[in-house]
C-alpha cells in the first residue's frame, strides 16, 4: 500500500507520533513506518492532513515575509510544494498555484517582470517545529485516529486534554514570539492614531 504524503517516512519524529498514535488504541510499537501495515498508513495520513490544518493557520515558526525573483527567461517563479498560503505582506493580494507556478490573481498573470516580496506560510517537517505544536498535532491526530477507527471515549478525553493544554502552549508559544502590536495591526486604532 503506498502513502502519498510531504511527511518525512524515515524522520524519528515522525515514527514517534506515528508509535503514540497507533499506542493510543493498543497497538504494538512498530520500528519502521512500514507501508503494509493498515494502522501506520492511517496514522501517517491522519498525521499529515492535521499537520497542514494546523500549520495552515499561520504561525510566527512557519510564517515568512521572502523576496522573490522570476526566472530570468521565463518570468515565472515556482510554487513549492510545501507552501500553504501566499499573500502581499498587507495580505491584500492572494496569489495561488497554479501549474506549479505562482498566480497572480488580481492581476490574472503567472509573469512576474520585477522581484516579489510575500508572506508566505510553509508546511515545515514535524522534526523542525516546536514541541508544543507538535505535541498538540498529535493530540488531534490520536483523536481522529481514535473515532474514525476505535472509538473508545476514555481515549478522546485523555487526548482531548492533551490537545487543549497543547493548543494553550501553542497560543503562549506564539504571543512570546512574535511582533504583535495592537496599535499598529488593528486597522481602527492605526487609522484613529495616525489621522492628524
Amino acid at each position: 500500500m503506498a502513502i502519498t504524503t510531504l511527511t518525512n517516512l524515515n524522520d524519528p519524529t515522525t515514527l514517534t507520533a506515528v508509535n503514540e498514535i497507533i499506542g493510543s488504541i493498543g497497538e504494538s510499537q512498530v520500528d519502521s513506518l512500514d507501508t503494509d501495515n493498515v494502522d501506520v498508513v492511517n496514522a501517517v495520513r491522519i498525521l499529515d492532513h492535521q499537520n497542514r490544518l494546523v500549520q495552515g493557520k499561520g504561525y510566527t515558526f512557519n510564517t515568512d515575509i521572502i523576496t522573490l525573483k522570476p526566472d530570468a527567461k521565463s518570468q515565472n517563479i515556482r510554487y513549492s510544494t510545501y507552501w500553504i498560503k501566499v499573500t502581499d505582506p498587507n495580505n491584500q493580494t492572494h496569489y495561488i498555484n497554479k501549474n506549479s507556478l505562482l498566480y497572480d490573481r488580481v492581476n490574472q498573470t503567472d509573469i512576474f517582470t520585477n522581484d516579489v516580496t510575500l508572506e508566505i506560510i510553509s508546511l515545515k517537517p514535524l522534526d523542525e517545529m516546536p514541541d508544543c505544536f507538535l505535541q498538540y498535532i498529535i493530540a488531534r491526530s490520536v483523536r481522529q485516529f481514535n473515532s474514525s477507527y476505535f472509538g473508545d471515549p476514555n481515549v478522546d478525553a485523555m487526548y482531548q486534554q492533551i490537545e487543549q493544554e497543547s493548543k494553550i502552549e501553542c497560543f503562549n508559544y506564539d504571543m512570546d514570539y512574535s511582533d504583535f502590536n495592537i496599535i499598529y495591526q488593528n486597522p481602527f486604532t492605526a487609522y484613529r492614531a495616525f489621522r492628524r
